[in-house]
């Protein structure tokens, strides 16, 4: 859990809420077709377990995530992955104010 102090008190995060606006970030890049938790289920978007399949390490104000995903065939792997890592780190900093030092991805299959 993110805890946050402020001069008015202080603000929790729940690690869930990381974990769903990361998996949220991964799934609207274009090319993404599912995102694999490590029970090896697929998760879209609208689907409320999405957020199982990102693993996250928090210490004090910083995130370190690890995301497994499914890309759409017709796609460079490199760009898409580039492109997780980016739109996770931008969510999370906007929507939590935490610093996100690393984002894994791991390219675990490719729909064809």
């Amino acid at each position: 859990m993110s805890n946050l102090k402020m001069r008015s008190g202080k603000i929790q995060i729940s690690n869930d809420i990381i974990q769903l606006i990361a998996a949220k970030a991964a799934l609207k890049v274009e090319g993404v077709a599912y995102l694999v938790d490590y029970a090896g289920f697929k998760r879209r978007i609208g689907d409320h377990l999405a957020a199982h399949a990102v693993t996250l390490e928090i210490t004090r104000q910083n995130v370190a995530c690890e995301v497994r995903i499914v890309m759409d065939y017709d796609y460079s792997a490199l760009e898409i992955a580039r492109a997780v890592q980016l739109s996770i780190k931008e969510d999370i900093k906007v929507m939590t104010g935490l610093n996100v030092i690393s984002v894994d991805v791991e390219i675990v299959d490719i729909v064809i």
